[in-house]
C-alpha cells in the first residue's frame, strides 16, 4: 500500500503582513469599540441634574466661577413680594347700615313673637329657633320669652350697640372669626354670663366682612417690593462641592451645575471627543501590550478572537447603559464580574485580569470618576476571575459567585463608611444590590456561555465531561480501529493528569487532550507500532521520506478530524500542537545512512512536525508525556534509576530543541512534571519500535521553525 504524500512544511516567522492578519480581528473589534464611546457624544442628550433626586455622588466645580443666578434672585424677589402686606380698601359704611337695619328688624320680630297673646309657649319658641339670621338653642329661646319688657330692651339696645360698634372697624377676610371670638368682650359688665352668650348668638351671623382686598394695588406693592430687590449673584472656588453626596439637588443646585458647564454636551467638542478617544487609545495599547505577552493573536482561534472581540464590545455598551445613570443602585448592575468569567472562559485568567484592569480606564470615565463604583467592579471581577480558578466543574461557577458576592458586599460596605455623610436606606439597598449581583454573575455568566459555547467552539465544564466519555464517536473509532492506540491514549491521560494537578494545570483539560490527540493514527492504525500484533511493519518497505510522512500524517489527519466533528479549539491546538516542530529521527536518521551519512544530502525539513510548538503548559506536557510514554515502551526500563535517565533524557531534548520555549514552564515545573512521570510509570502495555543507537539519536538536528 503507498501512502498519500503529504506536505508539512510551514515557516514559523511571521512577515509583516502576517502580523496585520492575526491582528486584524482585533484591529476591527477596536473600531468598532471607538465608535461605541463615541455615540455618546452625538447621540445623549444634555446631561443636568434632575431637581428633587439625591446626589449619588459629591459635584464640585471645575473651575472658578461668579454669575448671575436668575434662580436666586427669583427667589430674594419672590421673598420680598410675600413680605408685602396685602392692600384692603376702607370700611364699607353701606355695610354697617345694612347690617344694623336688618338686627332691628330681627329684635322687632322677636318682640312681636315675645308679645304674641294668640300663641302658646311651644309655637313662640319653634318660631324663635327659626330665625333666619340667628340660631337660638331651646334654653336660649325660653330666655328671651322669660325677660321682662325693659329687660329685653335693653338687651336688644346692648346687641345693637356691639353690632354697630364691630362694624365701625375693618372686618377683613382673615378676621372676621376674630371678630366675632372678640363681641363678648365689647359687651358691658351689667350683663350676666348667660345673656352675653345671647347677645352673641343674636347678633354673630350680622357681621360680616366689610373691608376687600384690593388685588390690584397690592400687586403694584408686590411688584414695587420686587424691583427693589438687586440681582443675585453667586460665586464658586476650584473644587468647591456643588452638591454633597446624599443631599437633595435643589435648583440652584442645577443651575450652578449647568453654569459650569458641567453637563458633558456643554463641553468642546473637542474635549468630548477627545476623553473617550484618549481612553480608547490606552486601553489599545495596554491590551496590544498584554495580549503579546500572555496570549498572542496568532495562537488564537479565529472563533476566540471574535469571541473575545463581542465581550469588549458589550462590556463597553452595558457601561454605556448601565454607568452613566443617576442612580447609584443601577450602576451596581453592570456585570463586570460575568464578563470577566466570560473572558476567562474564552482564554485564560490572565487575559481575564488584564481585561478587567484594563478596563478601570472607561469605569473612571462612565462613573465621571467614581473610586467607589470603580474598585468596587474591578475587585470583584479579579474575584470572580480567580475563584472561577480552572473552571473544570460546575460548582466552580456558583463558588466563584459566592466569592463575587462577598468581596462586592465588603466593597460597597467600606465605600458608603469612608462617606462624611450615610444614608443607611440608600446604602441598605446598595448593598442588598451589589450582593445580589454577585450572587448572579456567575451563573449569569454560565447560562451566556452554554448559549455561545457552540457557535464560538468554546471548551466549557460541561463539554470537557461530555467530550470525555469513551462513547464519543472519535474514541469508539480508535478503539476498534486502532486499540493500541487507544491504550496509549489512556496511558498518555492518566500520566498528564497526575503532572497537571501538580504545576497547577488544568487536569481536566489536560486528561481530554490526551485522550483525542492521537485520534489521526486512525487513517493508518497499522503504519504504527503500538497496533501491530507483531506483524509485519510496512515501514520496512517504504523510504525514510515516505515514512516520515506517514509518521507525520497522524497530526493533520487528526487535525482534520478534529474540524470535521467540531471539536474545540483546545483539542484541534494540542493535535497540532503535541509534536511540536521536532523531527522523526528514525526515518531521518535512516535517510542520512542511506546518504552515506553525509547530512548535506537531506533536509531535515522534509522530516519534520508541522507544529506550532506548544503553546500552553498543557500542550506541553502533553508532548513530555507522549515522548516519555513511547520512550519507555521502546527502551523497557528495569530500574527505577534507569526509568528517571529515561524521563530525564526526553525532557532535555526537548528542552534544548526549543520546544518549551512559547508553553510558559519554568524550569521548576520541568522538575515537578519529571518527579510526577516517574511515580506514575509503573507498567507498559505494548512493545515499542526500539531505535538504533545512532550518534545523533539524543538530540534534535537544527531544524526550521514554525508558528
Amino acid at each position: 500500500m503507498t501512502p498519500t504524500p503529504i506536505l508539512t512544511n510551514r515557516s514559523q516567522t511571521l512577515s509583516i503582513l502576517d502580523s496585520l492578519h492575526v491582528w486584524r480581528a482585533y484591529w476591527v473589534a477596536s473600531l468598532v469599540a471607538l465608535l461605541v464611546l463615541l455615540a455618546p457624544v452625538f447621540l445623549r442628550s444634555q446631561t443636568t441634574l434632575t431637581v428633587g433626586e439625591v446626589a449619588t455622588q459629591d459635584i464640585t466645580a471645575n473651575r472658578a466661577l461668579s454669575y448671575v443666578s436668575k434662580v436666586s434672585t427669583e427667589q430674594a424677589r419672590q421673598k420680598a413680594a410675600n413680605a408685602v402686606a396685602p392692600v384692603y380698601d376702607p370700611p364699607d359704611e353701606a355695610v354697617l347700615r345694612r347690617q344694623i337695619a336688618n338686627a332691628q328688624a330681627l329684635f322687632d320680630y322677636i318682640k312681636i313673637v315675645r308679645t304674641d297673646e294668640f300663641s302658646t309657649n311651644e309655637q313662640k319658641v319653634a318660631d324663635l329657633q327659626n330665625l333666619q339670621f340667628a340660631k337660638l338653642t331651646t334654653e336660649q329661646a325660653n330666655a328671651v320669652l322669660a325677660l321682662k319688657d325693659e329687660e329685653w330692651a335693653s338687651l336688644s339696645a346692648e346687641a345693637l350697640r356691639v353690632l354697630e360698634t364691630s362694624l365701625s372697624r375693618q372686618v377683613r377676610d382673615y378676621e372676621l372669626k376674630d371678630v366675632k371670638e372678640r363681641i363678648p368682650i365689647l359687651i358691658r359688665f351689667t350683663f350676666n354670663e348667660n345673656e352675653i352668650t345671647l347677645i352673641q348668638s343674636l347678633i354673630q351671623d350680622f357681621i360680616v366682612i366689610n373691608s376687600i382686598l384690593n388685588e390690584g394695588k397690592t400687586a403694584e406693592e408686590q411688584q414695587k417690593a420686587r424691583d427693589s430687590v438687586p440681582q443675585q449673584e453667586r460665586s464658586y472656588q476650584v473644587g468647591q462641592v456643588i452638591v454633597a453626596r446624599g443631599d437633595t439637588i435643589d435648583e440652584l443646585d442645577a443651575e450652578a451645575y449647568n453654569e459650569m458647564n458641567l453637563q458633558s454636551d456643554n463641553l468642546p467638542l473637542g474635549q468630548k471627543i477627545g476623553v473617550p478617544v484618549t481612553a480608547w487609545l490606552c486601553y489599545c495599547l495596554g491590551a496590544v501590550l498584554f495580549l503579546r505577552r500572555f496570549y498572542p493573536p496568532a495562537q488564537t482561534a479565529r472563533s476566540q478572537k471574535v469571541y473575545l472581540a463581542m465581550i469588549w464590545i458589550a462590556a463597553l455598551v452595558l457601561g454605556q447603559i448601565l454607568l452613566p445613570q443617576n442612580r447609584q443602585e443601577v450602576r451596581f448592575l453592570f456585570p463586570l464580574a460575568a464578563l470577566a468569567i466570560l473572558v476567562q472562559v474564552g482564554s485564560r485568567s490572565s487575559v481575564a485580569i488584564g481585561f478587567s484592569t484594563l478596563f478601570t480606564i472607561f469605569l473612571l470615565i462612565f462613573t465621571q470618576g467614581s473610586i467607589q463604583l470603580t474598585l468596587y467592579h474591578l475587585l470583584t471581577a479579579i474575584a470572580a476571575v480567580l475563584a472561577m480558578g480552572k473552571a473544570a466543574r460546575i460548582n466552580d461557577y456558583f463558588r466563584a459567585g459566592a466569592v463575587v458576592a462577598v468581596i462586592g458586599f465588603l466593597s460597597t460596605l467600606s465605600g458608603e463608611l469612608i462617606a462624611p455623610y450615610i444614608n443607611w436606606s440608600e446604602a441598605q439597598t446598595r448593598l442588598w444590590v451589589s450582593t445580589g449581583q454577585g450572587f448572579l454573575s456567575a451563573p449569569l455568566a454560565l447560562a451566556i456561555i452554554s448559549v455561545l459555547s457552540r457557535p464560538f467552539q468554546l471548551l466549557t465544564a460541561i463539554q470537557v465531561v461530555d467530550l470525555s466519555r469513551h462513547s464519543h464517536p472519535l474514541l469508539q473509532d480508535m478503539l476498534r480501529k486502532a486499540p493500541g492506540t487507544y491504550q496509549h491514549s489512556l496511558q498518555i491521560a492518566n500520566l498528564v493528569e497526575q503532572a497537571a494537578q501538580e504545576i497547577g494545570a488544568n487536569e481536566a483539560l489536560v486528561h481530554l487532550l490526551a485522550l483525542y490527540h492521537d485520534i489521526g493514527k486512525t487513517m493508518h492504525p497499522e503504519y504504527f507500532i503500538e497496533n501491530q500484533l507483531g506483524g509485519m511493519n510496512p515501514h520496512d518497505f517504504l523510504s525514510p521520506l515516505e515514512s516520515s510522512r506517514i509518521v507525520v500524517s497522524h497530526v493533520t489527519d487528526g487535525l482534520a478530524m478534529a474540524k470535521q466533528h467540531n471539536l474545540p479549539p483546545p483539542i484541534q491546538q494540542a493535535i497540532q500542537e503535541h509534536h511540536g516542530t521536532l523531527v522523526t529521527l528514525f526515518q531521518y536518521n535512516r535517510a542520512i545512512a542511506e546518504a552515506g551519512g553525509d547530512k548535506s544530502k537531506v533536509d531535515v525539513a522534509q522530516f519534520q512536525y508541522p507544529g506550532p510548538r506548544p503553546r500552553t503548559k498543557e500542550n506541553a506536557l502533553l508532548m513530555l508525556a507522549d515522548a516519555v510514554e513511547a520512550k519507555a515502551r521502546a527502551d523497557l526500563p528495569k530500574t527505577p534509576e534507569a526509568l528517571e535517565n529515561l524521563v530525564d533524557a526526553v525532557l532535555r531534548v526537548r528542552l534544548e530543541a526549543h520546544q518549551l520555549d512559547d508553553s510558559g514552564l519554568t524550569l521548576n515545573d520541568l522538575q515537578v512534571i519529571r518527579k510526577s512521570f516517574v511515580q506514575t510509570l509503573q507498567s507498559f502495555y505494548h512493545a515499542r519500535l526500539r531505535y538504533p543507537d545512532f550518534p545523533e539519536s539524543t538530540t534534535q538536528p537544527p531544524a526550521t521553525t514554525h508558528a
